[in-house]
């Protein structure tokens, strides 16, 4: 099949095969991540198309390519796998049929050349000729260099943990301000101020007829569900999914340095592929939630892109702190402002 590859595409000096892929587009806001998954339903017959080709002759990847007015598609792109599918019958308004399916990114891609379909465009589907886009891992087995990526998601840790610590604060205070407010309207002072999120499910489990023993197991419940969407366990769960969607190999390094010196300056040991989940996960939606969109500065967004084209862990490390920064000073001056 490479043989159909334009000439000059496959005397690029990048180590790796050029290949055919498949692309579905999509706008930049879009933009995936290592281990990121999202649902698609696919109407149009050009997209079926695309959806059996991508199975049928490149083991079920396809790329997400990012449309950015005026300038086209951007050269770095998501390569996702098909992870599951089906498909329903009945009227979509484009045919008879949808698919709906789940993709998860597998790996990163740069563009080499792009393929528009010929004729009319609502037949054809989009393909393009890429590059696997990798993480430098020649430097993996020097001792050195791990303990400058430890030391820099160390940093990337205690500006996180600040980060949280920050948003408990705000939120303790939104609280003590609206148990004032209530207080101000005419409440008594002496009565509890239960908070919107006790008070619907305090409604709930009088409209379900709950006893007193179910009411402790469903706070228990409640609580259980309150851990698992804080940002520390968002973390941790984002930091095992791209592990295990991880294709890049890995070098294993010895814990002491050739001379038998042991490291001490970083608090903690982690792998390369540890490092690497760590450098994706901090850049997680889930981690951070809905994004404020008064917040120019701290657009999630624009460090995601900029992540997707990064081949050094440093350099993706860095920018994670830089991310991180930003937050906390936003999150400082909200704080000030309570």
């Amino acid at each position: 099949m490479f043989e159909d590859a334009p000439k000059e595409l496959l005397e690029d000096k990048n180590d790796e095969p050029v290949r055919e892929v498949c692309i579905l587009p999509f706008p930049l806001i879009d933009v995936l991540l290592q281990g990121e998954t999202k649902e698609l339903c696919l109407y149009e017959e050009r997209f079926h198309k695309l959806f059996e080709r991508a199975n049928a002759d490149h083991a079920g990847i396809v790329a997400m390519g990012f449309i950015a007015p005026p300038s086209g598609m951007l050269q770095g792109m998501p390569l996702c796998e098909i992870e599951n599918f089906r498909t329903m019958e009945g009227d979509t308004g484009f045919g008879n049929l949808s698919i709906l399916a789940t993709i998860r990114v597998v790996g990163r891609a740069t563009l080499l050349d792009v393929r528009s379909p010929e004729g009319d465009i609502s037949e054809g589907y989009m393909t393009g000729w890429c590059q696997e886009l990798t993480d430098d891992t020649k430097s993996n087995s020097d001792e050195m260099f791990m303990e400058i990526y430890n030391e820099l998601a160390d940093k990337c840790e205690i500006l996180f943990e600040s980060i949280v610590a920050l948003q408990e604060t705000i939120e303790s205070l939104q609280e003590q301000k609206q148990s004032e407010a209530l207080k101000q309207s005419g409440g008594s002072g002496d009565s509890e101020v239960l908070s919107e999120a006790t008070i619907r499910r305090m409604k709930l489990e009088a409209e379900l007829g709950l006893d007193d023993d179910e009411d402790d197991d469903d706070d228990d419940d409640y609580l259980d569900d309150d851990e698992v969407t804080g940002p520390r366990s968002a973390l941790q769960k984002a930091i095992q999914i791209a592990k295990a969607s991880d294709t890049q190999g890995y070098t294993t390094v010895s814990s002491k340095s050739d001379s038998g010196r042991s490291s001490t300056r970083t608090k903690t040991k982690r792998s390369m592929q540890d490092l690497t989940a760590l450098s994706w996960a901090y850049l997680s939606k889930d981690v951070w939630g809905e994004e404020d969109e008064e917040n120019d500065e701290n657009n999630l967004l624009k460090y995601r892109l900029q992540a997707l084209n990064t081949v050094d862990l440093s350099e993706r490390f860095i920018l994670v702190s830089k991310m991180l920064i930003t937050q906390k000073t936003i999150l400082i001056e909200k704080r000030d402002k309570l």
